[in-house]
């Protein structure tokens, strides 16, 4: 009775661990920034859970955040508004270790054009499009959860299994009217082995599934096949710049589906010595889409037909590091991310798109304690990030390097028992390294206003500045916080380049306001 008390209880922590956790572990500072890149690192995949050295914490969190401004990419929206809850936690229950995570965010997006695909940072070629802009309205849910435990009497050998699922269902209110529904589901299992008491080895493995499906209609009988109207009329973007003309909204309803199944492995290696901790983590995932063409209900003998298979291979690799001696500690994390993906084109019979994406960054922190407080945190951060897009039908390729700069430094006053006051700002920058956009001689809509205009803003200099003020107090059993923070971004080159209509403009912001409770 007693085992199956606790295979209830490792299922419930692992779906809803924030509010289930109850006395958090004293002796770690949860506000930190160090503490933020550890958990995140160790805390968020299956294969490093168990080297998470962290018996009991959870967070519970709800806000509000709001974003705008003209510096944005062409299919980015013009202002957005979010509200979301969010919850994260670990804890030790007898020899299981346990971790979960659970959010849902509210999002409404205003002026978004020339994208009727709600993500648009999604590679997957095939999506519809228009020029008339919209308001979008967005639901996400994510969830996840992972349990560890030893299997062997000297706890050399430790099992893992972990499960991720993301839903999102938006949709736009006027003509053309896209809904917009996907979800990502993933599952793990990991085999970690220590080589000594301070050195563990491992590896994982995994399955993913993800459906994305999106159906555009036009119910204006006005908008639907009139030339006075060119902004209703849909299109499908088959790669970047080959789209054919889906009708002006014709009296059928538009619909795609993405069907992809997959699977990933990793490995990781981790030490605690005289060095600090040192681990490392790197892996393979790939990922084959079938994009349909869906029947048309009002069609006879209409069939599903598939328009294109897309293959997306992604390499990844981080690490992190901490050493702490005496009064001070330094830490390190970094990681790597490089991505291919490409199509093969049923109606051109061969390969037509191909995407990459490469990004490396690091992060160095340094943490100084006083009577045995943290007092402040300096941390510096930089990123290279590389993006090509080529569309062979179209003859157009796009390719973007540019790199990021940053510097932040929190500060934490303690002016009573339980009580925290920490401030931190942040100055930021980025610069573009190469942006190149190559196109026929005749552009159209798509070219002239997505292409174009994002070549401005991938080359062009913006610097950032950010605050962020938070207060920690006890009430009763439980340690709340409120936290607002503010950031503001600025273009100040402007370069010479193709003509286009949607060019970027010079600033960007965002401010948030949120309450929540560490339990």
């Amino acid at each position: 009775m007693k085992r199956t008390n606790t295979y209830i209880s490792i299922l419930s922590f692992a779906l809803l661990a924030p509010v289930l956790a109850t006395a958090q572990d004293t002796t770690v500072n949860y506000l930190s920034e160090e503490f933020q890149q550890r958990y995140k690192f160790f805390s968020t995949e299956t294969i490093s859970q168990s080297l998470l050295q962290l018996s009991n914490y959870a967070i519970l969190e709800g806000g509000f955040k709001q974003s705008g401004g003209s510096y944005k990419l062409a299919q980015a929206p013009e202002k957005q508004t979010d509200i979301y809850l969010k919850t994260a936690g670990t804890k030790k229950l007898n020899k299981f270790l346990v971790s979960g995570s659970f959010s849902y965010e509210r999002t409404t997006q205003d002026s978004v054009g020339y994208s009727l695909r709600y993500e648009t940072e999604e590679s997957t070629p095939f999506y519809f499009w228009a020029i008339k802009k919209g308001n979008w309205i967005a639901g996400k849910y994510n969830l996840s959860g992972m349990v560890s435990v030893p299997i062997s009497k000297n706890e050399k050998w430790t099992a893992g299994a972990g499960v991720t699922y993301q839903a999102l269902n938006a949709w736009r209110a006027i003509d053309p009217r896209p809904d917009y529904f996907t979800y990502y589901l993933q599952t793990d299992g990991t085999l970690n082995y220590k080589i000594t008491s301070k050195q563990t080895v491992g590896i994982q493995g995994g399955y993913i599934r993800k459906n994305m499906e999106t159906i555009t209609e036009t119910r204006n009988d006005a908008f639907k096949n009139s030339v006075f109207y060119p902004e209703y009329s849909v299109w499908l973007q088959n790669g970047y710049g080959f789209s054919e003309l889906r009708g002006s909204g014709s009296t059928k309803t538009t619909s795609i589906a993405n069907k992809a199944q997959g699977w990933t492995m990793k490995g990781i290696y981790n030490i605690n010595s005289s060095i600090g901790n040192f681990a490392i983590k790197g892996g393979y995932k790939k990922l084959k889409t079938d994009i349909i063409k869906k029947a048309s209900a009002s069609e006879t003998n209409d069939t599903d037909s598939t328009y294109s298979t897309y293959s997306l291979r992604t390499w990844d690799a981080s690490l992190y590091w901490k050493k702490q001696v005496r009064n001070h500690y330094w830490a390190l994390s970094a990681a790597y991310i490089n991505e291919e993906g490409k199509d093969f084109n049923s109606n051109l019979h061969g390969i037509n798109y191909v995407y990459s994406f490469e990004s490396i960054s690091i992060q160095p922190t340094y943490g100084h304690y006083k009577n045995n407080q943290l007092q402040y945190e300096l941390s510096l951060d930089g990123s290279i990030i590389n993006t090509l897009k080529a569309d062979g039908t179209a003859d157009q390729r796009a390719e973007y390097r540019f790199a990021t700069v940053g510097a932040t430094a929190a500060y934490y006053w303690h002016p009573q028992a339980g009580h925290i006051f920490k401030a931190k700002i942040r100055g930021g920058a980025q610069t573009p390294i190469e942006a190149s956009v190559n196109t026929p001689t005749q552009a159209d809509a798509f070219t002239k206003n997505v292409a174009f205009a994002d070549y401005y803003y991938y080359n062009e200099n913006s610097v950032n500045g950010s605050v962020e003020l938070l207060y920690s107090f006890p009430i009763k059993a439980v340690t709340s916080f409120v936290k607002a923070g503010t950031q503001y971004t600025t273009a100040y080159t402007r370069t010479a380049g193709p003509f286009t209509t949607n060019r970027p403009g010079t600033n960007r912001w965002w401010w948030q306001l949120s309450i929540g409770v560490n339990l």
